[in-house]
């Protein structure tokens, strides 16, 4: 199959990301402090992929006063990944897309919120990978 050319975020027929953040007031209550799509949006592969960066850290643990993490999120686009930090990507893939399987020099989590993602490695089978409903 062909892959599909992306122009945006989120890729055509897909539902718009939303990113909630939350934090603390100044009575220790939970509050919602971020509330939108993300900062960080990047074609991909000669646009047969799109990304957002919805969050980021500059170090491990990470340092959540003043919200120096939500300021390094704010104001970075990392890299793919960030040294003793943390990124969580959100990429809609075109259909047909194929993207190697590699080794990352970083912890990374794959989740398939919609549709399906076909996985090909060179010492294991292949696998189908669908949300759970």
């Amino acid at each position: 199959m062909e892959s599909k050319v992306l122009t945006k975020f989120p890729a055509e027929d897909l539902r718009e990301s939303r990113r909630l953040i939350t934090s603390h007031n100044k009575e220790g209550k939970g509050v919602f402090v971020v509330d939108d799509v993300g900062e960080h949006h990047r074609l991909l592969y000669k646009g047969k992929a799109v990304g957002n960066i919805i969050y980021s850290t500059s170090e491990h643990p990470a340092d959540m006063n003043d919200d120096k993490d939500m300021v390094f999120a704010r104001d970075n686009e990392p890299p793919v990944h960030v040294t003793n930090g943390s990124v969580v990507r959100l990429i809609d893939f075109a259909p047909g897309m194929e993207s190697p399987i590699h080794r990352a020099m970083s912890l990374d989590y794959g989740v398939v919120i919609e549709e399906s993602f076909g996985t090909r490695w060179i010492a294991a089978r292949a696998r189908l990978c669908c949300p759970v409903i």
